[in-house]
């Protein structure tokens, strides 16, 4: 997909238009032959920062966001620079500098986060570390799977994630589950995390939680269901999770295999 530069990205401030090329899930390319006579094509190694550290959040200036023409029906896309190394986890990511992509008009600008405004961020993060920040440790049991303790979740778009065991052995490594944000499909979703889930979780303040919910596939999105009543509660804080078992008597608003295709009419 090819994008019109409207804010100059750093050091290649003659290039007007680039190309990206998504080449898996996480990473793509940046590259251009738009330069003045005499430089060398750009070519860029990007990562979608999600993948790697759910959790990474920035303000989009109010003039990029004009330069953009950012919408409230606009479809944005975040990517950062890779700094490569010898492997993916010795690789680093400019995590100051995010790439903003406007998909629906075609314009993109590379912000250029303050380091005292975002002190948790810097320019050389090491994909390696920041994959840990993903790995949870299973505190309550998971339905079917009570032997599994250690867990990744990485994002697979804006509202699905998939949650993989890393346990070692061979009977753990090629487990994995599909699970999606609630709060797309029923933005009013709610429920009381009960005080052994909190005291396992070591919950202090509602900040620290994220919740996902078990997907059930089928072979449409809209046919795939949807487990209401066993919500997976994260600490993110503290990296620990566990899976909550919600009473049907106490929640007889909720399924266990709600259809998202239902559930999106709806909304």
């Amino acid at each position: 997909m090819v994008f019109e530069v409207k804010n100059p990205i750093p050091g290649f401030e003659d290039v007007t238009s680039v190309e990206i090329t998504d080449t898996d899930n996480f990473f793509a390319k940046l590259s251009t032959k738009d330069r003045d006579e005499g430089k060398d094509a750009i070519s860029m190694t990007l990562i979608n920062p999600y993948s790697i550290d759910p959790s990474y959040d920035f303000i989009l200036p109010t003039d990029l966001e004009t330069l953009l023409e950012v919408k409230e029906n606009s479809e944005l896309r975040v990517y950062n620079v890779v700094v490569l190394n010898k492997t993916i986890e010795e690789s680093a990511v400019n995590m100051l500098s995010p790439i903003v992509c406007n998909v629906t008009n075609k314009t993109i600008a590379q912000v250029i986060l303050d380091p005292k405004k975002y002190p948790a961020y810097s320019p050389l993060e090491s994909i390696g570390k920041l994959v840990q920040k993903n790995v949870f440790e299973v505190k309550g049991s998971i339905l079917g799977f009570e032997d599994i303790k250690k867990v990744q979740i990485s994002p697979v778009d804006t509202y699905l994630a998939s949650m993989k065991s890393i346990e070692s052995d061979e009977k753990h490594k090629t487990i994995s589950f599909t699970l999606i944000n609630p709060y797309v499909l029923r933005p009013d979703y709610d429920f009381s995390v009960p005080t052994p889930y909190q005291i396992l979780l070591d919950l202090k303040d509602s900040s620290d939680i994220a919740v996902f919910n078990m997907v059930i596939l089928n072979k449409t999105i809209e046919e795939s269901g949807v487990n209401f009543l066993a919500p997976i509660v994260c600490n993110v804080k503290n990296k620990t999770l566990a899976q909550v078992i919600l009473d049907p008597k106490n929640y007889p608003m909720y399924g266990h295999a709600e259809k998202i295709g239902d559930l999106i009419k709806k909304g």
